[in-house]
């Protein structure tokens, strides 16, 4: 989800637009900063969900947190008037 919004440069999933994206040029180095903006607010919730000493990621892929913070940061940068 986050890299077609990337690519469609839209906070939203917008299905005409979806299937239009050319994935051939989402390429390994294209997705590496998509996932990495994923993987950084997935691990910043897991640290606040420690239990019996260890993170809880299944808490976060569970909960509404990961895609609330996402979808935020999407608004922000392609849908907020700058």
């Amino acid at each position: 989800m986050y890299a077609a919004c990337e690519s469609m440069e839209n906070a939203y999933v917008i299905v005409g637009k979806v299937e239009s994206i050319d994935v051939s040029s989402m390429t390994d180095g294209w997705l590496k900063s998509p996932w990495e903006k994923v993987r950084e607010k997935y691990e910043a919730l897991a640290e606040k969900q420690i239990q019996d000493g260890e993170k809880d990621y299944d808490k976060v892929a569970k909960g509404a947190d990961l895609v609330s913070q996402l979808l935020s940061d999407l608004k922000t940068r392609f849908n907020e008037k700058k």
